[in-house]
């Protein structure tokens, strides 16, 4: 299923799920090309400016093995830079097929990505949530034009700079950046964001930020139903997205809180990467 990007401008989150699906790519040459090439060739763009990048808690049953989420205005996606002035092809990536024959390093032939644009809904605290959601839509109300980006409103709490040494992969995280992240694909028929912020919550699990989002468009998804029949499996409408410290996150209490989650599709992810600008 593809759908297209919108054409208002809508601040937002850029979701690209990956697995390798070619065998003869090791996992560790796929982590330095898309590390040291791909997000550099993203972030030096004018309209993403910072990428985070996970890896599933459980990798071997996990639908896709690697996380990346890029903030940005979701228009900028499909702009002629996005789409001409990034490589999706490296030497890196050069490793023979099936078949024996030798590669051409386009990314897309040697691991399978979901890619989605989600509009932001909102986002709260953990302190907030005690105090009962309020939400404060003001800060995503006026977004300049990609090609003058300079920050997030929202993030405006976080460091302003993050120390990272791309050659040896060394990464200093930054307050703002927890280790790790669940994530919930979840369809309601909510009318309130209040609603669907209950609808998304763990249960036995209290993370220190939470973030909603509403799904705005699908490029070339491949998952096929669970009956194993040709019809796509139809994306999720809403992802929510649950930061946790060392302190907030215990991997026998996420698995419970994942078995509760009846029809919603929750992942469980360590922080592997971060670089760009902490906005």
């Amino acid at each position: 299923m593809t759908t297209s990007p919108p054409t208002t401008h809508t601040p937002g989150i850029f979701y690209v799920a990956s697995r390798i699906s070619n065998p003869n790519l090791p996992a560790s040459r796929f982590t330095t090309w898309y590390n040291t090439v791909h997000v550099p060739d993203i972030i030096k763009t004018s309209g993403i400016r910072s990428a985070t990048r996970y890896t599933a808690l459980s990798p071997e049953t996990a639908p896709k093995t690697y996380l990346a989420l890029y903030p940005c205005e979701l228009e900028f996606l499909s702009s002629q830079e996005f789409l001409s002035d990034i490589p999706f092809a490296s030497d890196l990536l050069r490793v023979p097929d099936e078949n024996g024959v030798e590669g051409d390093g386009s990314s897309f032939k040697v691991a399978d990505f979901d890619t989605r644009g989600f509009e932001t809904l909102g986002e709260w605290s953990k302190e907030e949530r005690k105090g009962g959601l309020r939400f404060d839509y003001s800060h995503y109300s006026h977004y300049s034009h990609y090609s003058h980006y300079s920050h997030y409103s929202h993030y405006s709490h976080y460091p302003t700079t993050l120390h990272h040494t791309y050659a040896k992969l060394t990464l200093s995280f930054p307050a703002g950046h927890s280790p790790y992240l669940a994530t919930v694909l979840f369809d309601s028929t909510a009318t309130s964001t209040e609603r669907l912020a209950i609808e998304c919550a763990l249960h036995g699990l209290v993370p220190s930020r939470t973030r909603l989002y509403k799904l705005n468009f699908v490029w070339g998804r491949e998952e096929k139903a669970p009956s194993g029949g040709a019809e796509e499996k139809k994306p999720a409408g809403y992802l929510a997205l649950h930061d946790f410290s060392d302190e907030e996150f215990s991997r026998d209490a996420f698995a419970t809180a994942q078995q509760a989650m009846k029809g919603a599709e929750v992942g469980g992810w360590e922080l592997s990467f971060a670089a760009g600008e902490v906005e």
